[in-house]
């Protein structure tokens, strides 16, 4: 079993070589996620668990992604909307 892991492990490392990995605006989204899946229990819509569904298919996405640039874009877009609403330069 310790093997199997340690493989695991392994196999794992090297399908995440090369990508862009988590950054701050992956991790908001997962916290969002997190609301609309809290939401959906106290709603009778289904909508809150789609958009949940959709928002952690693209973070996952965000983090196995090997195109930098395009992360690296919608990243500085996501601290233009943050630094406009907190007032903050950065």
């Amino acid at each position: 079993m310790r093997n199997f892991f340690q493989n695991l492990s392994y196999k794992m490392q090297v399908m995440l070589q090369g990508s862009y990995g988590r950054d701050e605006f992956s991790s908001v989204l997962n916290i969002i996620t997190i609301i609309f899946i809290i939401l959906s229990f106290f709603s009778p819509l289904r909508f809150f668990l789609y958009i949940a569904l959709v928002l952690l298919i693209y973070s996952i996405y965000r983090t196995f992604s090997k195109n930098r640039a395009a992360r690296v874009k919608e990243l500085n877009f996501y601290y233009k909307i943050k630094n406009t609403n907190t007032g903050k330069v950065k």
